[in-house]
């Protein structure tokens, strides 16, 4: 019975998290398809219409699946390429006691999205979602940078490591503590939704301009759409160049509270050269990085990045006044699309078809490539004879370091 309740808890938080919209950009970025063929509807209502607008949301629940393994494909990729670049090296799990000091389990929970969402019926947890491996060096060579961390969005993070943390020097703990703090908040969620952008309207968009009846009146409206669309794709991409650099000082300061005194001494004398640099952001950025965390070591007290309540309502007004406009120009190009006819309708059946197909393809590949991930972290596959391979038998992948 618990864990029927436990199912159904999930998937309402699910649809409640991701499928049901709060305002009216979420609305236009999660349906956009469905709100344009719901208004071309109640402009002319029709049977196809109906049917049109059964589609239209099949459609967007496609392209929304696609999008989403879009996000995690990234920092799968990501990591599947560095691990074959590095071949025959081994990979040591390490259990959290070495990276954590006693007590700190609460602050990681405390802090962490993933611990937030197991709370509202998502089966997260910090500590399973996040995994931490030594690399031993084979022939292939040394570890970029000594440290790679692959955040992936809704599944978990993977964080390789050159030294054992308690043996590490400042710089390298520095810099893990810093990668685990980009794992903890909104982050990975946030980025996320906004490297999706504004990808499904401008779908729908490109998709209404093969359906509508071409006239002056019909191109004008349909270029303000696009005009609107990228109002709002100006502003969430000003909104991402910034939390770039919030993340940042906040993932430092998540760092410093984890380093004892005499490491937080040698930090601030140096903390130029230890900060990892960032090459998204600017030499100016990073110099008010290094301040922040200075000021941090010496007073405790955080910089303000910004006023937290103006920056969201500003955020909020700038995204929704764009939303509202290219609401209202969808509104009025669903009238020049008219009732759709059965070759309309019967073409977007065959598109979503093909979509379904190559997203369930898709899909495959990318899980596929999680397995192998996973096969060569526990070292059932290796590097033997100049290619991978199964290896076969009791596992040889080394005891965690406890």
């Amino acid at each position: 019975m618990s864990r029927i309740v436990a199912a159904v808890r999930a998937s309402w938080a699910t649809i409640w998290l991701f499928v049901i919209p709060k305002e009216l950009w979420g609305l236009l970025c999660v349906w956009p398809t469905i709100s344009l063929a719901v208004a071309s509807h109640v402009w002319l209502p029709s049977g196809p219409g109906k049917r049109l607008i059964v589609l239209a949301g099949l459609w967007d629940l496609v392209m929304g699946f696609w999008l989403m393994v879009s996000a995690m494909k990234v920092q799968r990729d990501a990591l599947a390429a560095i691990l074959v670049n590095l071949r025959d090296c081994t990979y040591t799990p390490i259990g959290w006691d070495r990276i954590l000091r006693e007590g700190d389990a609460a602050r990681i929970d405390e802090r962490s999205l993933m611990s937030f969402m197991n709370r509202l019926g998502l089966p997260y947890e910090h500590k399973k979602g996040v995994r931490f491996f030594r690399v031993g060096i084979g022939r292939s060579g040394g570890m970029p940078g000594g440290l790679g961390v692959f955040n992936i969005p809704f599944v978990g993070a993977v964080v390789l490591v050159r030294d054992d943390p308690k043996e590490a020097g400042v710089e390298d703990r520095f810099c893990l503590y810093h990668e685990l703090g980009h794992t903890l908040g909104d982050q990975f969620a946030v980025q996320s939704g906004l490297r999706k952008g504004v990808k499904l309207p401008f779908v729908t968009l490109v998709l209404a301009a093969a359906a509508v009846h071409p006239t002056p009146a019909s191109l004008l409206v349909l270029g303000l759409c696009f005009v609107a669309l990228l109002l709002v794709r100006g502003v969430l991409a000003r909104r991402r160049r910034t939390l770039r650099a919030v993340y940042e000082m906040r993932a430092d300061r998540f760092a410093i509270e984890f380093l004892d005194q005499a490491e937080n001494q040698y930090l601030r004398e140096n903390a130029e050269s230890v900060l990892p640099r960032d090459e998204d952001l600017s030499p100016l950025e990073h110099l008010a990085r290094v301040g922040a965390a200075r000021a941090y070591i010496e007073t405790g007290v955080p910089l303000p990045e910004t006023d937290q309540v103006r920056s969201q309502l500003a955020f909020f007004l700038e995204t929704q006044l764009p939303a509202l406009n290219l609401g209202a120009w969808m509104i009025l190009l669903a009238g020049f699309i008219g009732a759709p006819g059965a070759g309309l309708v019967r073409g977007f059946q065959w598109l979503i078809g093909i979509t379904v197909v190559l997203a369930v393809l898709r899909f495959a590949i990318h899980y596929w490539k999680g397995i192998l991930i996973e096969m060569i972290l526990i070292q059932r596959v290796t590097w033997q004879d100049g290619r991978f391979r199964l290896r076969r038998g009791a596992s040889r992948s080394p005891a965690p370091l406890t």
